[in-house]
Parts: C-alpha cells; sequence; structure tokens
C-alpha cells in the first residue's frame, strides 16, 4: 500500500414484554420453548442474548448480516432498545429459522418492531417458511407491537414471499436499511480496483497517494462523533448519538466487527469512516468531516477520497471479498441495471459512490404488517403513504437510527 501511515433513548417496555409468551405458556425473563409431539418445530422466544453460536450460523448463511447478530443486538440493548430473540429448532435442537426483532415506542401507546434484513431460513423444510412468519407475527401480537416492519435478508425475499403475504404483510413500508447500493470487488488487485473507479476519482485517488495525508485505524470514538456531527450539521442528516456509536466499539470492535478510519492533515484528524466487518464484507456506515474556515489546499480537497481509498485497501489487506459502500438510490441502481445513463439530478454521495467504480446491486425492500385484524383491511392502503410522506422524513430517519441503519446522507467526501 503505498499511503502515508501514522501508528496508531430509552423507552419502557410494551404491553406484555415483561412476560414473554410461546404457545399459551408464560416466562418471565426466560427462553420459552413448547411443541407438540405432532408439531416438527420447537418455537423458543426470549430476550436477546449473546450467542456465538447464533451468530456464527448467520454468518455463514448466504445473506447473513451483521444486524441479525446477537452482538449487534448488544448494542441497541445498551442504549435502551428492546430486541426479543425468536427462534425456530429441530426436535434435536438445531436451528432451522429465526429472527431477532427491534422494538421501539415511537408515539404514546405506539409501538413498531423491526426485523431489518431478517428473519432468516436456515434450512429447506416444507412450511418452515410459514411457520417463521406466523410465529413472528403471533410474537408481535403478544408482544403489543402495533406495527412490524419486516425487511428480507439478501437472497431471502423469494422463499419468503408468500409465506409474508400468507401472514399478512403488505409491501410498502419504510427501508429499515439500504435496499440498493455499490460493492467493490477486492480480490483483485490495487491497481485493478483503482482503473475501475471513473477517470475524475483516479485523477483524485493519485492526488492522495501525493499527499501530506496520514491515515491510521483509530479507536477515538469520541474524535470520530465529532466528525460525525459536524458533518450532520453541515449536511442536513441526524447524526447517530454518541452512546450508540459508544456500544457498537464496546461490543463490536473487540470481536472484529468494527473499525475506524482516520485521515489527518498536519496531525489534525480531518475525515474518517466508520467501517463494520461481516462474513468476508467490509461495509462503510458512516462519515465524519471537519469543515474548517479556512481557504482549501489541495490536500483537504481530496481528503473525502483519502478516507474512503485508505479505507478499501485496508479492507483488502486483511482478506475482505468486497466493500461495501453503503446505501446507494434504489431509483438510480435500478436505470443503472437497466443499462440507462444516470440522472444529473444524483445526489452528491451517490455520485461519489458510483465515480468508485463498484457493482451496482440491489436488495430487498421492505413490508409492513398491522397487527390488528380488524384494522388490517381499513388501515393497509393508509399505511404506505403515511409512513413514506416527506412531512415524517425525521421520524424515518430517527427509525433508522434506533435500528442501526444508515441513509444515503450520512457524510461527505469529495
Amino acid at each position: 500500500m503505498t499511503a502515508n501511515m501514522v501508528q496508531g433513548a430509552v423507552g419502557t417496555p410494551p404491553r406484555g414484554w415483561g412476560a414473554l409468551r410461546s404457545h399459551g405458556r408464560v416466562v418471565s425473563g426466560q427462553l420459552a420453548a413448547q411443541a407438540s409431539s405432532s408439531d416438527p418445530f420447537i418455537v423458543h422466544t426470549a430476550e436477546a442474548r449473546i450467542d456465538p453460536s447464533w451468530d456464527d450460523v448467520v454468518e455463514h448463511l448466504s445473506g447473513g448480516d451483521l444486524i441479525q447478530t446477537t452482538r449487534w443486538a448488544a448494542t441497541r440493548q445498551r442504549i435502551g432498545i428492546q430486541v426479543h430473540h425468536l427462534r425456530l429448532c429441530a426436535p434435536d435442537g438445531a436451528v432451522l429459522a429465526g429472527g431477532l426483532i427491534q422494538c421501539r415506542r415511537v408515539l404514546p401507546g405506539v409501538w413498531i418492531g423491526a426485523v431489518p434484513r431478517g428473519p432468516l431460513l436456515f434450512a429447506e423444510k416444507p412450511g418452515l417458511a410459514d411457520r417463521l412468519m406466523q410465529e413472528l407475527a403471533a410474537m408481535a401480537r403478544r408482544t403489543g407491537i402495533d406495527l412490524l416492519i419486516v425487511q428480507p435478508p439478501v437472497g431471502g425475499e423469494h422463499p419468503l414471499d408468500g409465506a409474508m403475504r400468507a401472514a399478512g404483510f403488505r409491501p410498502g413500508g419504510p427501508t429499515l436499511a439500504a435496499d440498493a447500493s455499490i460493492r467493490i470487488d477486492l480480490r483483485r488487485s490495487e491497481e485493478e480496483i483503482l482503473h475501475s473507479a471513473h477517470t475524475r476519482r483516479r485523477t483524485h485517488i493519485r492526488n492522495v497517494l501525493r499527499s501530506p495525508l496520514e491515515w491510521r485505524l483509530s479507536d477515538d470514538v469520541a474524535t470520530f462523533h465529532a466528525l460525525h456531527v459536524a458533518s450532520a450539521r453541515r449536511t442536513g442528516f441526524r447524526p447517530i448519538e454518541l452512546a450508540a456509536l459508544q456500544a457498537q466499539w464496546d461490543i463490536l470492535a473487540p470481536a472484529g466487527m468494527c473499525q475506524i478510519i482516520e485521515v489527518r492533515h498536519d496531525g489534525v484528524p480531518i475525515e474518517a469512516e466508520w467501517l463494520t466487518c461481516f462474513a468476508g464484507n467490509v461495509t462503510s456506515k458512516l462519515k465524519g468531516r471537519a469543515y474548517g474556515k479556512g481557504p482549501a489546499t489541495a490536500a483537504l480537497k481530496v481528503a473525502g477520497t483519502a478516507v474512503l481509498w485508505h479505507a478499501i485497501c485496508w479492507a483488502r489487506s486483511i482478506g475482505a471479498q468486497y466493500f461495501d459502500l453503503g446505501g446507494f438510490e434504489r431509483s438510480a441502481a435500478e436505470a443503472v441495471l437497466r443499462g440507462e445513463k444516470l440522472k444529473a439530478d444524483l445526489s452528491p454521495p451517490c455520485q461519489i459512490k458510483w465515480s468508485f467504480g463498484g457493482e451496482v446491486f440491489l436488495l430487498p425492500q421492505a413490508q409492513f404488517l398491522l397487527t390488528n385484524r380488524l384494522l388490517q383491511p381499513v388501515l393497509s392502503g393508509l399505511v404506505p403513504p403515511l409512513l413514506n410522506d416527506q412531512r415524517l422524513r425525521r421520524r424515518v430517519q430517527r427509525l433508522r437510527a434506533w435500528i442501526g441503519g444508515t441513509g444515503l446522507g450520512t457524510g461527505a467526501a469529495t
């Protein structure tokens, strides 16, 4: 690598949450499980706890995501978010399916449950997908969730599609995580990755390599947060709270699932990237940038390119297969996949991601379930426009923030 490197919200539980129910049985704070002799599935429901065996199964599943691990759940619980763990097992104890459901009150008396990148199917068994969605909906009703939003895992939307419809889910919910993105294949050489970038971006990267900018791996969460907040104020997105970042670092970093890349100018941090690492993928989650009042030097003009390029090279150095740029406008991604030219009004963050020359891909979109069966026919048609109304954008940002998803405007680069 030819770079310079220096060393270096809490709510009360929803109604019924304190007593977890499973098939009529009630246990308080304990795992609930029951199956009849004719039932091929044993259903477990409990408050999420760190479970390395579950996380290992998720990591080795095609489409498994960090956000469906119990370590991620622990980061949410640290900041007061309820996370419920549903598992369907075979009689011999093998995990067949399940998912982690985050729950929080969003309005007085209104609770939302969120299942980003889930639920997950680990086996192909007759009736398993239908049973999984039935149990998920039943659990939401038992625990007082009024609106359940599910965004299936990559590759999992087709096996679950019919089961979700049968359980009453409808398309149109707000995205819990990116529903399109761009990824860079890291199995190539740095030179090949450089040549796949667009002409102007290649020039910026070469300028980075000749610049006095230094980069390092950092464990300074507070400095990253200060840069992140500066970006939020400048560009108008909702920043992630320091407590949430600290929880992620404390729980994920020791397991190698989280990293901060920091770029410095004259020894001062000016740009940073918050990365997650899981199942051979490194993902750009959050950005931060200091906005000085002085004149922009040649080095400062390419600082955003610098932090992304160093993040890409670092990901390749640890043996990751892909670097995910962390979200892309779905309409633009669909246009690219149709072979169309991108429109001139593409947002600046997406323009930057596009210029790195990665592969555009689509991810499953969210669906929702109103848990009150009597109100479903009346309200199902009203919920999608309400959830996606421009006036409720801030609430949707808050929803994604507490889940841990990121939007397209989580930083800036040049």
